[in-house]
């Protein structure tokens, strides 16, 4: 009996996504919010409508075939933004594991004092290093975007 119901609950609840689906006459491909930018791609029935946002500013524009790159390269720095702070985020999760392992292993004793700070030396500097470029990809990606916001919206 339980089996029924649920199977019955199922049936139902995908009839309502189909039928929610089949009456929508827009519908949205991409979407990235991310760090006070944000754009939403949306297909009409023949044309694209992009909502782009910048902080509190936004402006919706239809796509044409003269401003079609900049959206691309709009979204393309939304998305960049996003990955890089991930990235970033990973470097230094590294480090917040690194530092509690040491201090475990020191009082165990399993390494010496020296060998403690010489892999906290080596894990230091291999986040430095692989969080330096992130950080600079980061900072280029924002001035894009502001770019193309800006070129986008006048």
């Amino acid at each position: 009996m339980r089996y029924n119901r649920f199977l019955l609950l199922f049936v139902l609840f995908f009839f309502l996504i189909h039928t929610s689906s089949v009456s929508a006459s827009s519908k949205v491909i991409a979407e990235e919010k991310t760090w006070g930018y944000e754009y939403k791609l949306i297909k009409t029935q023949d044309s694209f409508t992009w909502k782009i946002r910048q902080h509190y500013i936004t402006s919706t524009i239809s796509e044409n075939k003269d401003n079609r790159e900049e959206l691309d390269r709009f979204k393309s720095a939304v998305d960049n933004i996003h990955r890089y702070y991930i990235d970033i985020l990973i470097s230094f999760f590294y480090l917040i594991i690194a530092v509690p392992l040491v201090k475990i292993f020191l009082k165990k004793k399993k390494v010496s004092l020296r060998d403690a700070k010489l892999i906290l030396f080596a894990v230091v500097m291999l986040v430095f290093f692989y969080s330096v470029s992130p950080f600079v990809e980061l900072y280029s990606a924002y001035e894009d975007a502001d770019y193309y916001f800006f070129v986008l919206s006048r």
